[in-house]
């Protein structure tokens, strides 16, 4: 089967460790923040070099996208680039991961009718501007944006006024919906089980308080592929903060979780879910 490239996922993470490194192998890149932004750059620098066009909405949300025969019709793929204050972990490895399914795409010639978009989400985790999960919670309707603009960082700065410094402003127009994206498919480090300490590779949730939210034929391409790789699985409920589960609500949504895992073996494990979205990204491209 296809792969990523372990050494390519490997050099990602290890450059992205370093906006906003604290010294102390700890990483604090609030959303909108110099680091942060330093982080998009590079982010976005990357995507032109591999041919990707780039807009942004009015949340500062980037989509980047690798165009395919099927230019208006895109899977979209990505996460966040901010972070906690002193995270342990580079939690932005959906973005990682999405950007190194796109380059193993474009230096391996795969083809591909539909476009493939990458996408970041603005303020996911919610310690500059509460609340976590803001720009998705936004455009799926679960807050308001008049009332989330006005948000106050402890530096009395707006988000508003975070948002028009940032350089990213984008118009309303640029947002995912249902007309242009036919599916999200997201890779997330686990924020609750210990899939480490019980010897599995990789969680597929299913849903969110016994709800089931997620596109099963998603989940059933996630759950093969991770078989013909020859990794190990378990099906989940997750009530943790994810911002797939805003944007099911729009479109049909999918998660792949790896574990929290020592830096080496982290890398692997990310490289791993890299290999798990490629095919499954190729599938619904199939399929669809």
């Amino acid at each position: 089967m296809l792969t990523t490239n372990l050494e390519r996922m490997a050099d990602k993470i290890e450059t992205f460790n370093k906006f906003g490194d604290t010294g102390n192998g700890r990483i604090t890149r609030l959303s909108l923040s110099p680091e942060e932004l330093e982080a998009r750059e590079e982010l976005c620098k990357r995507c032109r070099n591999l041919g990707m066009q780039i807009q942004t909405d009015d949340m500062a949300n980037i989509y980047a996208t690798l165009k395919g025969d099927l230019f208006d019709s895109s899977i979209i793929t990505g996460s966040h680039l901010d972070s906690a204050k002193e995270e342990e972990h580079n939690e932005t490895i959906g973005v990682l991961a999405a950007l190194e399914v796109i380059e193993t795409i474009v230096k391996e010639k795969i083809p591909h009718r539909h476009s493939i978009t990458l996408v970041v989400w603005t303020n996911t985790k919610g310690s500059r501007f509460y609340p976590p999960m803001m720009a998705s919670g936004i455009i799926c309707g679960k807050f308001e944006k008049s009332v989330m603009i006005d948000s106050i960082d402890s530096e009395g700065v707006t988000f508003k006024e975070a948002l028009e410094a940032s350089g990213y402003m984008g118009t309303i127009d640029n947002r995912v919906n249902s007309e242009k994206y036919i599916g999200f498919i997201e890779v997330a480090i686990e924020q609750g089980r210990d899939l480490e300490k019980e010897d599995i590779d990789m969680g597929i949730i299913e849903g969110s308080n016994d709800k089931k939210i997620f596109y099963p034929e998603f989940i059933q391409s996630i759950e093969k592929n991770i078989e013909k790789y020859g990794y190990t699985s378990t099906k989940i409920y997750s009530d943790c903060e994810y911002n797939s589960k805003f944007i099911s609500d729009i479109i049909p949504t999918a998660m792949i979780l790896v574990p929290r895992t020592k830096k080496n073996d982290f890398i692997e494990q990310c490289w791993k879910g890299a290999n798990v979205l490629l095919q499954t990204i190729l599938d619904i491209d199939k399929n669809h």
